[in-house]
């Protein structure tokens, strides 16, 4: 840590490029004096479409100093800046003050370590020099990496399964991998995506617990729940959540929701259509998202009654003034920060009567926009690759052909109700011809062009021209 807290653009150039979109962490580093315990892991993390620095302590750090920022930072687990000469400016200050730390030279304690190191070593032979703050930055960077999934990694995994929406997976992937870093986090990652429907959202959910489980060491299962809000409009079902109280019919049954926080396992949790639940569900949460603990009213395989959801994602979806926030950020503004879509999702879902303590709550907000034009061959052909699925055919090739039939037929469905209208225009096209070959026990298509699908559409033998 002391090497961070010297004066060395080369250091930190080397960080800022390996930190750029990615979380880079750094184990058992030594805390200020006074810190119990007196080590602990710390990230640095750059966001590659903003520019803003995010520096990261575990948890589990308390210390008393004088330094006010600092004392805030292991409370709050981290802090931001604008960007990462902001965050170098803060670490060489306050930060290194509170090491008792000279900005033109290392701790005196380091200095010594390395007086009495060379006295005991062979003084006639001059050792080899080199930058040996950029071989610390290598070394933890590639520990972390192998070890860590890493903001990039988990975004090239989504990306290859929601198509279209690179600035929000870039979000999820970089405030869920900061989540993973904490030892020991104090409650869930928090995220609240908006947007039209049939553009992501779901899927992204899944997407993202998938490829959790896949990278997590040990192949540590996550879970994934979808709970349909629009199903707890009702105070009454609250009881569905969290089980019935003492007393009343279904006292002692577990809810989906109290088996899957009880199991052990961390997850993610998508709270679909949030803003049709009744609001006593949103006061349930809110106790969720600040202290990481839900209280069930049946009884817990181990005892008691508390839900520890800390080491999970909640995701709420809405497409609540999905237009309206579209408007103001604009199409030309699809790499506007984080925080300014988060400035603009906050005022809009307030005016819309969403209640405010809930939206205060949100750690971060991710917008998902409609899929630009030129994006929509590429979610046709997975489209089609998903269709065939269901009928246990496999498609080695589409003719341009029928890939503009459905690009005229549905021309405004992806602007007006999303993919799943594009999906069912899929099926309308192509389900004959899949059915098909599904009854002749054909399981691969080598061509899927236009003239056999009009051929199975319009029920005629390909050979004859005859109705079949």
């Amino acid at each position: 840590m002391y090497d961070f807290l010297r004066p060395d653009p080369g250091a930190y150039a080397n960080l800022q490029r390996r930190a750029t979109g990615r979380c880079v962490r750094f184990r058992a580093q030594p805390m200020p004096p006074g810190a119990v315990p007196d080590q602990a892991d710390i990230g640095f993390e750059v966001d590659a479409n903003s520019g803003c620095a995010t520096l990261l302590v575990q948890f589990d750090v308390q210390w008393f100093g004088a330094e006010p920022t600092v004392r805030q930072w292991f409370i709050d687990g981290q802090r931001q800046f604008v960007n990462f000469a902001d965050l170098v400016a803060w670490v060489q200050g306050p930060l290194a003050s509170s090491y008792g730390v000279n900005r033109k030279s290392a701790s005196p304690a380091s200095t010594n370590a390395r007086q009495n190191h060379s006295s005991h070593t062979t003084a006639t032979i001059p050792l080899p020099t080199t930058d040996l703050e950029d071989v610390q930055v290598r070394l933890l960077a590639e520990s972390s990496q192998s070890q860590w999934l890493d903001a990039d990694t988990l975004y090239q995994g989504m990306a290859a399964r929601v198509i279209g929406q690179a600035s929000a997976l870039r979000t999820i992937s970089s405030t869920v991998t900061r989540h993973l870093m904490r030892s020991a986090p104090q409650r869930p990652a928090v995220l609240f995506s908006v947007g039209p429907s049939g553009v992501g959202k779901t899927l992204s959910a899944e997407v993202l617990a998938e490829l959790l489980t896949e990278h997590s060491p040990g192949q540590q299962r996550w879970r994934y729940l979808r709970l349909d809000m629009s199903e707890y409009a009702e105070e009454y079902r609250i009881s569905q959540l969290l089980g019935s109280p003492q007393g009343y019919v279904g006292h002692g049954e577990r809810s989906e929701l109290v088996d899957a926080l009880s199991s052990g396992d961390p997850g993610v949790l998508l709270f679909d259509e949030i803003e049709k639940a009744h609001p006593v569900i949103f006061k349930v949460l809110m106790n969720a998202m600040d202290a990481g603990r839900l209280s069930s009213a049946s009884a817990l395989p181990g005892g008691g009654h508390q839900l520890d959801c800390r080491r999970w994602v909640f995701i709420f979806t809405s497409n609540l003034c999905a237009e309206d926030i579209l408007r103001d950020l604009s199409p030309e503004s699809r790499n506007s920060t984080p925080e300014q879509e988060t400035d603009v999702c906050r005022q809009h879902l307030r005016r819309a009567g969403l209640a405010p303590e809930l939206v205060g709550r949100i750690g971060r907000f991710v917008v998902y926009r409609p899929i630009a034009a030129e994006q929509r061959v590429t979610l046709l052909l997975t489209m089609v690759r998903e269709v065939a699925a269901e009928y246990g055919v496999t498609v080695g090739h589409v003719s341009p052909d029928v890939l503009a039939r459905l690009l005229r037929k549905g021309n405004t469905t992806l602007s007006n109700y999303g993919s799943r209208a594009e999906r069912v225009r899929v099926d309308e096209l192509l389900g004959d011809t899949l059915a098909q070959a599904r009854r002749q026990g054909q399981q691969h298509i080598d061509e899927l062009s236009m003239p056999m699908v009009m051929c199975k559409t319009n029920n005629v033998s390909p050979s004859t021209g005859a109705q079949s």
